[in-house]
């Protein structure tokens, strides 16, 4: 059972959220509490949580305030930022300061409870909209991380249907609509993905697809 935070200043979009978490297919996560900003690090400590769901803009205290006192918790847990904005800075400033995720907040009930899941697995999920800017702020700032002969040495191995999960994922697509592109089982993309990270050498979505992007590996024919 993987627990989860909702941290947002507006107690409205908090319901919302946990309604979305507690449907029926979402029985393998649990809600432990929602709260203001203020409030966030204390709980996320105190009930050990797993995920923290965690709205950017709060007039109190701040997410990226949040975060940070989060990251600084034993154990912390993954967290996956929630705006209605995808703002360049924001979106940047949010994966610098440690954040695995970052959904907008129109986000359906099933990409919620899949970014949870990819979360608590350390695999990064972003909602599409916000995926160029990912990768073109990871490309410009981040990029001297990347260990390019490895990198290509690992993307060699790399089978054709891998390519195109590859390229599917650099555009933003969770593992749902990967399956539904590719005609293929959820599971079966499932471990097409964990085999992409793995060749990669990452568990993160955001830094695979930053990767796959310098090898040319995005946006080609098959």
């Amino acid at each position: 059972m993987t627990s989860v935070l909702i941290v947002d200043d507006e107690s409205l979009v908090r319901s919302a959220l946990r309604a979305m978490l507690q449907r029926p297919e979402c029985s393998d996560l649990r809600v432990a509490g929602d709260c203001s900003g203020r409030e966030a690090v204390r709980l996320a400590r105190e009930n050990r949580v797993d995920v923290v769901l965690l709205d950017l803009r709060m007039p109190e205290v701040d997410g990226i305030t949040v975060l940070r006192g989060l990251r600084r918790l034993a154990d912390p847990p993954a967290v996956v930022m929630m705006t209605r904005f995808a703002a360049d800075s924001d979106v940047l400033r949010a994966f610098a300061e440690g954040a695995i995720g970052y959904l907008l907040k129109d986000a359906t009930a099933a990409e919620l409870a899949d970014a949870v899941r990819e979360a608590v697995a350390g695999v990064g999920a972003v909602s599409r909209p916000v995926a160029p800017t990912v990768i073109d702020g990871y490309r410009r700032f981040a990029s001297r991380s990347v260990r390019d002969a490895e990198a290509r040495d690992r993307a060699a191995q790399f089978t054709q249907r891998e390519r195109e999960v590859l390229e599917l994922l650099g555009s933003g697509l969770t593992n749902r609509e990967i399956a539904d592109c590719l005609v293929l089982s959820p599971e079966t993309v499932k471990t097409h993905v964990s085999a992409v990270l793995a060749k990669l050498g990452t568990k993160n979505r955001v830094r695979a697809a930053l990767t796959a992007e310098r090898l040319g590996l995005l946006n080609k024919s098959a």
